[in-house]
């Protein structure tokens, strides 16, 4: 993602910047997949450009998610 974009984690804006964000979930119960939204704004070519992702995540597992594509 733009280094400059603000993000926002199920509705809650996070504090950290950068292209690549790591964030660490609540413990989870294993063998269920649990589903956050994810919302990122940044301008670009002085536009606003806002996406938003779904992105499983199960526990003990690593996801990614690619505001670039």
């Amino acid at each position: 993602m733009p280094p400059d974009a603000a993000l926002w984690v199920d509705g809650v804006a996070t504090q950290q910047s950068g292209a690549d964000r790591d964030f660490v979930s609540p413990p989870l119960t294993p063998g269920q997949t649990f589903t956050y939204e994810l919302k990122a704004r940044w301008m670009q070519d002085g536009q606003p450009v806002e996406k938003t992702l779904k992105v499983d995540v199960r526990a003990n597992e690593t996801s990614r998610a690619d505001f670039m594509r």
